[in-house]
Protein backbone atom coordinates (compact mmCIF):
# COMPACT_ATOMS: atom_id res chain seq x y z
CA UNK A 1 0.00 0.00 0.00
CA UNK A 2 1.72 3.48 -1.05
CA UNK A 3 0.62 6.72 0.54
CA UNK A 4 0.59 9.79 -1.77
CA UNK A 5 -0.89 13.39 -1.65
CA UNK A 6 -3.50 14.12 0.55
CA UNK A 7 -7.07 13.54 -0.97
CA UNK A 8 -8.99 16.87 -1.52
CA UNK A 9 -12.24 18.25 0.29
CA UNK A 10 -15.67 18.29 -0.91
CA UNK A 11 -16.92 22.03 -1.04
CA UNK A 12 -20.07 22.19 1.24
CA UNK A 13 -23.23 22.17 -0.59
CA UNK A 14 -25.00 25.90 -1.59
CA UNK A 15 -28.47 24.70 0.11
CA UNK A 16 -28.38 23.74 3.66
CA UNK A 17 -32.35 23.13 5.06
CA UNK A 18 -31.36 21.18 7.92
CA UNK A 19 -32.61 21.93 11.59
CA UNK A 20 -29.14 22.74 12.79
CA UNK A 21 -29.35 25.98 10.01
CA UNK A 22 -32.92 27.30 10.71
CA UNK A 23 -31.80 29.12 13.54
CA UNK A 24 -29.32 31.13 11.05
CA UNK A 25 -32.38 32.07 9.18
CA UNK A 26 -34.98 32.83 11.63
CA UNK A 27 -32.27 35.00 13.23
CA UNK A 28 -31.64 36.34 9.13
CA UNK A 29 -35.78 37.19 9.43
CA UNK A 30 -35.49 39.01 12.52
CA UNK A 31 -32.90 41.25 11.37
CA UNK A 32 -34.81 42.16 8.29
CA UNK A 33 -37.66 42.78 10.12
CA UNK A 34 -36.32 45.10 12.41
CA UNK A 35 -33.59 46.71 9.94
CA UNK A 36 -36.82 47.80 7.72
CA UNK A 37 -38.81 48.89 10.78
CA UNK A 38 -36.26 50.98 11.93
CA UNK A 39 -35.65 52.14 8.24
CA UNK A 40 -39.36 53.42 7.52
CA UNK A 41 -39.92 55.12 10.96
CA UNK A 42 -36.44 56.94 10.72
CA UNK A 43 -37.32 58.33 7.47
CA UNK A 44 -41.00 58.87 8.25
CA UNK A 45 -40.41 60.90 11.48
CA UNK A 46 -36.57 61.88 10.50
CA UNK A 47 -35.42 61.01 13.83
CA UNK A 48 -33.00 58.04 13.80
CA UNK A 49 -31.61 58.34 16.96
CA UNK A 50 -35.79 58.04 18.45
CA UNK A 51 -35.60 54.43 16.70
CA UNK A 52 -32.61 52.89 17.67
CA UNK A 53 -33.68 49.84 19.49
CA UNK A 54 -34.75 48.64 16.42
CA UNK A 55 -31.43 48.63 14.81
CA UNK A 56 -29.81 47.41 18.00
CA UNK A 57 -32.08 44.79 17.86
CA UNK A 58 -31.62 44.33 13.63
CA UNK A 59 -27.80 44.35 14.02
CA UNK A 60 -28.09 41.81 16.61
CA UNK A 61 -29.93 39.62 14.96
CA UNK A 62 -27.59 39.63 12.14
CA UNK A 63 -24.66 39.34 15.01
CA UNK A 64 -26.10 36.04 16.15
CA UNK A 65 -26.73 34.40 13.27
CA UNK A 66 -23.14 35.19 12.42
CA UNK A 67 -21.65 33.78 15.85
CA UNK A 68 -24.13 30.88 16.30
CA UNK A 69 -23.09 29.73 12.35
CA UNK A 70 -19.34 29.84 13.65
CA UNK A 71 -20.41 28.12 16.28
CA UNK A 72 -22.28 25.38 14.88
CA UNK A 73 -20.71 25.06 11.94
CA UNK A 74 -22.66 26.63 9.16
CA UNK A 75 -20.76 29.01 8.32
CA UNK A 76 -20.83 27.71 4.79
CA UNK A 77 -24.44 29.00 4.67
CA UNK A 78 -23.82 32.31 3.83
CA UNK A 79 -21.40 31.16 1.05
CA UNK A 80 -24.13 30.32 -1.43
CA UNK A 81 -27.00 32.29 -3.47
CA UNK A 82 -29.87 30.36 -1.16
CA UNK A 83 -29.12 32.09 2.28
CA UNK A 84 -29.16 35.66 0.54
CA UNK A 85 -32.38 35.32 -1.51
CA UNK A 86 -33.72 34.48 1.14
CA UNK A 87 -32.92 37.60 2.79
CA UNK A 88 -34.20 39.37 0.38
CA UNK A 89 -37.18 37.82 0.65
CA UNK A 90 -37.80 38.58 4.03
CA UNK A 91 -37.07 41.91 3.56
CA UNK A 92 -39.34 42.20 0.54
CA UNK A 93 -42.12 40.59 3.04
CA UNK A 94 -41.54 42.84 6.06
CA UNK A 95 -41.75 45.59 3.87
CA UNK A 96 -44.89 44.94 2.43
CA UNK A 97 -46.64 44.30 5.84
CA UNK A 98 -45.02 47.54 7.64
CA UNK A 99 -46.40 49.93 4.53
CA UNK A 100 -49.55 48.26 3.59
CA UNK A 101 -50.55 46.55 6.68
CA UNK A 102 -54.78 47.58 5.31
CA UNK A 103 -54.31 46.63 1.56
CA UNK A 104 -51.81 43.66 2.31
CA UNK A 105 -53.12 42.96 5.21
CA UNK A 106 -52.69 39.73 7.64
CA UNK A 107 -54.52 36.87 5.38
CA UNK A 108 -52.19 37.67 2.80
CA UNK A 109 -49.14 38.09 5.18
CA UNK A 110 -50.02 34.96 6.12
CA UNK A 111 -50.58 32.84 2.82
CA UNK A 112 -47.29 34.71 1.81
CA UNK A 113 -45.71 33.02 4.86
CA UNK A 114 -47.07 29.77 3.97
CA UNK A 115 -46.13 30.02 0.32
CA UNK A 116 -42.51 30.59 1.75
CA UNK A 117 -42.85 27.73 4.03
CA UNK A 118 -44.11 25.56 1.69
CA UNK A 119 -41.04 25.98 -1.11
CA UNK A 120 -38.81 25.85 1.95
CA UNK A 121 -39.95 22.45 2.88
CA UNK A 122 -40.05 21.01 -0.94
CA UNK A 123 -36.22 22.03 -1.15
CA UNK A 124 -35.56 20.35 2.35
CA UNK A 125 -37.63 17.14 1.45
CA UNK A 126 -35.84 17.08 -2.43
CA UNK A 127 -32.05 17.78 -0.77
CA UNK A 128 -32.80 15.11 2.33
CA UNK A 129 -34.12 12.52 -0.40
CA UNK A 130 -31.46 13.36 -2.92
CA UNK A 131 -28.33 14.23 -1.39
CA UNK A 132 -25.35 12.24 -0.58
CA UNK A 133 -21.90 12.46 0.86
CA UNK A 134 -18.88 11.83 -1.41
CA UNK A 135 -16.29 9.10 0.27
CA UNK A 136 -13.64 8.23 -2.42
CA UNK A 137 -12.44 8.97 -5.88
CA UNK A 138 -11.22 5.64 -7.37
CA UNK A 139 -8.31 5.89 -10.27
CA UNK A 140 -8.22 2.57 -12.34
CA UNK A 141 -4.36 2.79 -13.33
CA UNK A 142 -4.15 -0.35 -15.34
CA UNK A 143 -7.29 -3.18 -16.05
CA UNK A 144 -6.61 -6.00 -18.19
CA UNK A 145 -9.92 -8.22 -17.27
CA UNK A 146 -7.62 -10.37 -15.29
CA UNK A 147 -5.49 -8.34 -12.78
CA UNK A 148 -6.52 -4.37 -11.81
CA UNK A 149 -4.06 -1.42 -10.31
CA UNK A 150 -6.59 1.02 -8.64
CA UNK A 151 -5.25 4.84 -6.89
CA UNK A 152 -8.02 5.15 -4.21
CA UNK A 153 -8.25 8.97 -3.29
CA UNK A 154 -10.09 8.54 1.06
CA UNK A 155 -11.92 11.74 1.85
CA UNK A 156 -11.33 12.82 5.32
CA UNK A 157 -12.83 10.12 7.87
CA UNK A 158 -14.05 7.62 5.16
CA UNK A 159 -11.02 5.44 6.15
CA UNK A 160 -10.55 6.30 9.55
CA UNK A 161 -6.74 6.57 10.45
CA UNK A 162 -5.86 6.30 6.18
CA UNK A 163 -6.42 10.42 4.89
CA UNK A 164 -4.12 9.99 1.89
CA UNK A 165 -4.29 8.12 -1.49
CA UNK A 166 -2.87 4.95 -1.88
CA UNK A 167 -2.19 2.33 -4.16
CA UNK A 168 -4.03 -1.51 -4.49
CA UNK A 169 -3.76 -4.40 -7.03
CA UNK A 170 -6.29 -6.97 -7.26
CA UNK A 171 -7.70 -9.81 -9.49
CA UNK A 172 -10.61 -10.04 -11.56
CA UNK A 173 -12.01 -7.51 -14.31
CA UNK A 174 -14.55 -6.11 -11.13
CA UNK A 175 -14.08 -4.14 -8.03
CA UNK A 176 -16.12 -3.85 -5.29
CA UNK A 177 -16.41 -1.83 -1.92
CA UNK A 178 -17.39 -3.89 1.32
CA UNK A 179 -20.25 -0.89 2.86
CA UNK A 180 -22.08 -1.15 6.50
CA UNK A 181 -24.54 1.36 6.54
CA UNK A 182 -27.28 2.34 8.99
CA UNK A 183 -30.22 3.19 6.78
CA UNK A 184 -32.95 5.60 8.80
CA UNK A 185 -36.17 6.06 7.96
CA UNK A 186 -37.79 8.77 5.60
CA UNK A 187 -38.89 11.17 8.80
CA UNK A 188 -35.43 10.54 10.16
CA UNK A 189 -33.91 11.65 6.75
CA UNK A 190 -36.22 14.71 5.58
CA UNK A 191 -34.58 16.20 9.72
CA UNK A 192 -31.87 15.72 8.43
CA UNK A 193 -30.35 12.80 9.33
CA UNK A 194 -27.82 10.77 7.10
CA UNK A 195 -26.95 7.23 6.26
CA UNK A 196 -24.30 5.95 8.92
CA UNK A 197 -21.38 4.07 7.26
CA UNK A 198 -18.47 1.74 7.90
CA UNK A 199 -16.53 1.37 4.74
CA UNK A 200 -14.72 -2.00 5.66
CA UNK A 201 -12.60 -3.04 2.60
CA UNK A 202 -12.22 -3.62 -1.16
CA UNK A 203 -13.14 -6.63 -3.22
CA UNK A 204 -12.45 -7.92 -6.28
CA UNK A 205 -14.71 -10.38 -9.00
CA UNK A 206 -13.85 -12.24 -12.36
CA UNK A 207 -16.29 -13.55 -14.99
CA UNK A 208 -20.50 -14.21 -13.74
CA UNK A 209 -18.92 -12.06 -10.13
CA UNK A 210 -17.03 -14.82 -9.17
CA UNK A 211 -14.96 -13.09 -5.71
CA UNK A 212 -10.92 -13.24 -6.61
CA UNK A 213 -10.00 -11.53 -3.33
CA UNK A 214 -11.16 -9.27 -0.58
CA UNK A 215 -8.99 -6.52 1.62
CA UNK A 216 -10.04 -5.26 4.76
CA UNK A 217 -8.98 -2.08 6.14
CA UNK A 218 -6.65 -1.82 9.19
CA UNK A 219 -9.73 -1.53 11.38
CA UNK A 220 -11.96 -3.05 9.17
CA UNK A 221 -12.95 -5.97 11.19
CA UNK A 222 -13.39 -3.94 14.64
CA UNK A 223 -15.96 -1.68 12.82
CA UNK A 224 -17.40 -4.68 11.41
CA UNK A 225 -18.34 -6.18 14.01
CA UNK A 226 -19.75 -2.88 15.58
CA UNK A 227 -22.32 -3.00 13.14
CA UNK A 228 -22.90 -6.63 13.30
CA UNK A 229 -24.10 -5.81 17.20
CA UNK A 230 -26.27 -2.75 15.45
CA UNK A 231 -28.14 -4.95 12.87
CA UNK A 232 -28.68 -7.56 15.71
CA UNK A 233 -30.60 -4.73 17.50
CA UNK A 234 -31.74 -3.07 14.42
CA UNK A 235 -35.66 -3.70 15.68
CA UNK A 236 -35.03 -2.00 18.72
CA UNK A 237 -33.52 1.13 17.33
CA UNK A 238 -35.15 4.49 16.70
CA UNK A 239 -35.96 5.80 13.44
CA UNK A 240 -33.79 2.90 11.68
CA UNK A 241 -34.92 1.52 8.70
CA UNK A 242 -32.08 -1.20 8.21
CA UNK A 243 -28.40 -2.14 9.60
CA UNK A 244 -27.26 -4.17 6.48
CA UNK A 245 -23.70 -4.54 4.75
CA UNK A 246 -23.78 -4.10 0.78
CA UNK A 247 -21.26 -4.85 -1.44
CA UNK A 248 -21.05 -2.15 -4.60
CA UNK A 249 -19.04 -3.37 -7.87
CA UNK A 250 -18.14 -1.58 -11.43
CA UNK A 251 -16.31 -2.79 -13.92
CA UNK A 252 -12.62 -1.50 -13.77
CA UNK A 253 -11.74 0.43 -17.51
CA UNK A 254 -8.20 1.68 -17.65
CA UNK A 255 -7.57 5.27 -17.39
CA UNK A 256 -11.45 5.41 -16.01
CA UNK A 257 -12.05 7.91 -12.98
CA UNK A 258 -15.13 6.69 -10.53
CA UNK A 259 -16.50 8.78 -7.32
CA UNK A 260 -17.75 6.57 -4.82
CA UNK A 261 -21.26 8.06 -2.75
CA UNK A 262 -23.26 7.26 -0.13
CA UNK A 263 -26.91 8.10 -0.65
CA UNK A 264 -28.31 10.07 2.30
CA UNK A 265 -31.62 7.47 2.16
CA UNK A 266 -29.43 4.57 1.87
CA UNK A 267 -27.11 2.46 -0.92
CA UNK A 268 -23.51 2.91 -2.85
CA UNK A 269 -23.45 4.58 -5.74
CA UNK A 270 -20.39 4.49 -8.02
CA UNK A 271 -20.05 6.85 -10.86
CA UNK A 272 -17.69 7.05 -13.61
CA UNK A 273 -16.13 9.83 -14.64
CA UNK A 274 -18.30 12.03 -12.04
CA UNK A 275 -16.66 14.38 -9.70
Amino acid sequence: MVLLSTAAVPSPPAIDLSLGSLPVYLLLFAFAWAGVLFARRALRDRMPRRHLPSLVISLAALAGSVIYALAAGGLHVFSGAFSWALLAGFILFSLLVQTFKRSFGTISGLVFAALIIMIILFIRSLTAFTGRTLIARIHANTASGSEMSLLVEPQPGSIPGIERPFTISLPGERFGLIVYQVVFDDTAVFLGARTRYAWLGITSFGTNFTQKAVRFFPDGLSRKGLFESLEKREVALPFVRSVQADIATKLAIAGKKYSVWIENDGGVTINAGHD
